[in-house]
């Protein structure tokens, strides 16, 4: 049973990942963050450097979830939009401060990722590294 849960899960984030765009052609040149819960970071912020953005794109790719447990809604989350200037097609994904995820738009089922905590706090210094909007 656990395993066809787990192949049920992987069928879905690959779906998700295609549904919005992100197949083999999908290559993010920018990305958007968006910070929610924290009173400390309300700015969006928009990152046009490519290498950044391949940066986190791998880190967020890159995640493994871990099926043995159910995430959880957090009250603090980071929310990354990546866009390929070649296509109209965009990747998004959303990781809570508590170590959960939402896997492209599918904001109310959520995914324990192993490490999620520390890939929070990674994503987290991406975000602070960038300069605020003008």
């Amino acid at each position: 049973m656990k395993k066809l849960k787990s192949a049920a899960i992987m069928l879905i984030a690959v779906c998700m990942f295609l549904i919005t765009g992100c197949g083999d052609e999908f290559t993010p040149t920018s990305m958007e963050f968006d910070i929610v819960g924290n009173s400390t970071y309300s700015a969006t912020k928009v990152c046009d450097d490519k290498n950044l953005t391949r940066e986190v794109w791998k880190l967020c790719t890159d995640i493994i979830i871990d099926y043995d447990t159910e995430g959880e809604m957090g009250t603090e989350y980071i929310y990354v939009a990546f866009f390929d200037d070649q296509t109209d097609d965009y990747g998004v994904f959303t990781l809570y401060s508590n170590g959960s995820c939402c896997l492209a738009e599918e904001f109310d089922v959520f995914y324990s990722v192993k490490n999620g905590d520390k890939i929070y706090q990674e994503l987290l210094e991406y975000y602070e590294q960038l300069p605020e909007n003008e």
